[in-house]
């Protein structure tokens, strides 16, 4: 067969059947995850805003717009903003494997099936389904650009390539070692050393752009200050890659490593689910949406407590930040990690004005777990 060879009927199936289980292996991790990811807090909060018939918080995150826009028809219908892209993003886990098997089919005969089984349990993918991320979108994307590429299909694989990148420059995530690590362990690192069987020969000289593709997301994800999140999305480049070479292997070699493979990238996507203790963000956030009043507002260095509390999802991390943002006079809480909390300069400036909020000895228990606390501003009737 050539290089622009087909899957078989026979192949057809077992994509399909691979499609169900990565949508029905998506479910399983979502019913374990306890909050939205960071990077997904504006999008959930513009997917209520569309779905409200409001568009002022657009102009803040025009990068976001698609996939709120695909959430907010969910939203209209009674389904949370959350739940809503937990769903879509479990449908569209399955698509990124359809298209990843016919792609990867396309560069090399047998290649297909076996990428299919990779971008099947790619870790980061699916933690960001359960987190309700435009990661995965971003993926969905990124695989109909590699099959715009290998069908020769150009201004369609720039395109929808272009537009894959387009959310990470509103990403809420900040530059830090860990969450770069954990990045790049949920981009696919146990895919790393198959998809290095590429270079084997023979090999589909087309297929570098893949490699270059992966390569530039890593140096963008470990030197810029806020896309992190960008390795789970490029994540397809590896699935198809690992695919190519894995088609070189005898049968007996590939199912041993596509097992190793697969066993690495579940427990991976597994382990990598936020603790159930990560819930009280929600709460809290819930809780004191309850409590505002009128145009007050929240200060908090947590997007998912702004998202909870029906704020706009804008942290401040720093003392100065918070110190500034607590003289607004309609702000009447703050929600600080406790190192901010306890900052020596941001203690002695809030003393006069904001006092420990009384709540539950259980959620009392609960923040102090999670690291936070909660203020009140004084002489609040």
């Amino acid at each position: 067969m050539t290089e622009a060879s087909r899957l078989s009927v026979r192949d057809r199936r077992i994509v399909l059947a691979l499609a169900g289980a990565a949508v029905v292996w998506r479910w399983l991790v979502v019913q374990r995850t306890p909050l939205p990811g960071v990077d997904a807090c504006r999008s959930l909060w513009l997917a209520d805003e569309f779905a409200r018939g409001s568009f002022v918080g657009l102009a803040s995150a025009p990068g976001e717009a698609l996939w709120a826009a695909l959430l907010a028809p969910w939203v209209a219908c009674g389904v949370t903003s959350w739940t809503a892209a937990q769903i879509v993003a479990c449908a569209l886990g399955g698509l990124v494997v359809v298209v990843v098997a016919i792609a990867a089919e396309r560069w090399r005969e047998s290649a297909g099936v076996p990428a299919a089984v990779l971008a099947m349990v790619v870790a980061g993918p699916v933690v960001a389904a359960g987190a309700g991320s435009v990661a995965c979108l971003q993926a969905a994307l990124v695989a109909v650009a590699l099959w715009g590429l290998a069908a020769r299909r150009w201004w369609w694989c720039g395109l929808v390539g272009a537009l894959a990148f387009v959310p990470g420059f509103d990403a809420l995530q900040e530059r830090d070692p860990a969450s770069i690590l954990r990045a790049v362990r949920l981009g696919g690192i146990y895919l790393v050393p198959v998809a290095l069987l590429w270079v084997l020969p023979p090999r589909p000289v087309r297929s570098v752009w893949l490699l270059v593709a992966w390569s530039m997301a890593c140096a963008v994800a470990v030197l810029g200050s806020s896309l992190p999140a960008l390795l789970p999305a490029v994540s397809p480049c590896l699935a198809v890659l690992g695919g190519i070479g894995l088609a070189r292997l005898p049968a007996r070699g590939r199912e041993l490593v596509v097992c190793a493979v697969v066993l690495g990238e579940m427990h991976g996507a597994w382990s990598e689910v936020e603790p159930p203790s990560a819930r009280v963000e929600r709460v809290v956030g819930r809780l004191l949406r309850q409590h505002l009043r009128g145009s007050e507002s929240l200060v908090s260095d947590r997007a998912r407590v702004l998202w909870s509390a029906g704020q706009w999802p804008a942290p401040v991390h720093t003392p100065d930040a918070v110190l500034a943002a607590a003289a607004r006079p309609e702000v009447a809480f703050l929600v600080l990690d406790v190192r901010i909390a306890k900052d020596a300069t941001v203690a002695a400036s809030l003393a006069g004005t904001f006092a420990r909020h009384e709540i539950s000895a259980d959620l009392t228990d609960l923040l102090a777990e999670h690291g936070l606390q909660m203020l009140v501003r004084r002489r609040r009737p």
